[in-house]
């Protein structure tokens, strides 16, 4: 299941040395032949190595500065890039596993600026070999495992950090601790046991959303549970009344300590619960949910 190997991925990532990992982020002046305006890069345990704005030489096009927030007077007085060039690649060249979050992009990016900084001069090793390079946001998406019928892969995630390319780091960072913790808390037997009952009702459930009857005036608060039934492309699987009503107290039943009657996600790859958005609000989009089934409470966990 690519849920299970994303979160492996990641645990791996995290047994390495942190002083051979490198994070880094770019803010760009604008997305196609990007320069760049803010680099952060920062080792495996989150440390700052490097972090720096840069005058890109011309203006910038209003819409990253809309993301970013940095405007052409605040880079006014900062350097070019090159300037910083042999830093920066002294930070990176000891680096034998790079992760951004999105690859191709930030990759890009840092190789437009050498080529523009020493034109003619071959890439660095740590720019010239891919196979270094893990795209978080590839295996980000994987994790939540929703397939995007249309594109032909997984459904792309945002990463949600703060437009800054030290909380970006930051971002990517937690993301991949998020994966790893999912790798390392294996499904408990009883756990085990409600996902294959869960899918042998919806074989392709991927996440089950279970509600709670609030005003339900019993001492079982789960006794009015229902269940949403969610497969890899976002679609909601059909059930019957009483399918979903049997799946929603499963679930619910195994999982006493959990903040019902709260609404909560069951992650059927790895047995975990935790507690879901306000699916009631008024314009809740799941594929808009960035935290759809991947946040779990640890007053839920097995």
């Amino acid at each position: 299941m690519e849920q299970h190997k994303a979160a492996a991925e990641a645990a791996a990532l995290l047994a390495t040395d942190p002083a051979v990992v490198r994070l880094v982020d770019c803010e760009t002046d604008r997305l196609k032949d990007a320069r760049a305006v803010e680099v952060h890069v920062a080792d495996g345990a989150g440390t700052t190595l490097f972090s720096r704005r840069f005058n890109p030489g011309r203006p910038q096009d209003p819409g990253a500065i809309a993301v970013h927030h940095i405007t052409d007077a605040a880079l006014g007085g900062c350097p070019d890039f090159s300037e910083h060039i042999a830093t920066l690649n002294y930070q990176m060249h000891s680096g034998s596993r790079l992760l951004a979050y999105n690859v191709p992009f930030d990759h890009g990016v840092l190789v437009n600026e050498w080529t523009r900084a020493l034109p003619g001069q071959p890439l660095p090793r740590w720019l010239d070999d891919r196979s270094r390079w893990w795209c978080v946001m590839r295996a980000w998406s994987r994790f939540n495992g929703f397939w995007d019928l249309e594109e032909g892969r997984y459904r792309h995630r945002r990463l949600g950090g703060t437009h800054t390319a030290a909380g970006d780091v930051k971002a990517l960072l937690d993301r991949v601790h998020t994966m790893a913790a999912a790798y390392t808390r294996l499904p408990s037997p009883r756990a085990r046991r409600v996902a294959d009952k869960v899918l042998s009702a919806a074989p392709e459930a991927v996440v089950v959303r279970i509600h709670c009857n609030r005003g339900a005036a019993t001492a079982v608060r789960w006794a009015g549970a229902y269940a949403t039934v969610f497969a890899a492309d976002f679609e909601r699987v059909s059930l019957s009344s009483t399918d979903a009503g049997t799946l929603g107290r499963l679930v619910a039943a195994a999982h006493p300590q959990a903040a019902w009657p709260r609404s909560h996600d069951f992650h059927v790859a790895t047995g975990q619960l935790g507690l879901s958005p306000d699916v009631h609000a008024r314009g809740y989009i799941p594929e808009d949910d960035r935290e759809f089934g991947t946040v779990w409470s640890s007053a839920s966990h097995e």
